[in-house]
């Protein structure tokens, strides 16, 4: 987690409009998450760098605590900072996961 932390930036020093995105899709329905990332490859002077952005859904609040419990993950709380929806379904809503994409690109 360390080495994520130091790639994590709180304002992003290139231009993002405009640019193309590849999205890739970790797909699930009701026991794993299923997670969305937007990859922005960028190059600066000369070297090939990717700006990263990824959301993950989970189908209920039941599932949440259930695999907060069983991974030991905090989902609660990257929920709570907005990098998890719960799309309140027995699955993950896979609506909700491409409305999420196509309002983020």
């Amino acid at each position: 987690m360390e080495k994520w932390k130091k790639c994590q930036v709180k304002e992003l020093p290139y231009e993002i409009r405009n640019r193309a995105v590849y999205v890739g899709f970790d797909m699930s329905a009701k026991i794993d998450l299923t997670s969305v990332s937007f990859i922005l490859p960028i190059m600066d002077d000369g070297i090939a760098k990717y700006i990263i952005f990824s959301h993950s859904f989970i189908p209920n609040r039941d599932k949440l605590m259930e695999r907060k419990l069983v991974d030991k993950v905090p989902y609660d709380t990257w929920e709570e900072l907005g990098f998890l929806t719960i799309t309140n379904t027995p699955i993950v809503d896979q609506e909700q996961v491409m409305q999420y994409v196509i309002k983020n690109l």
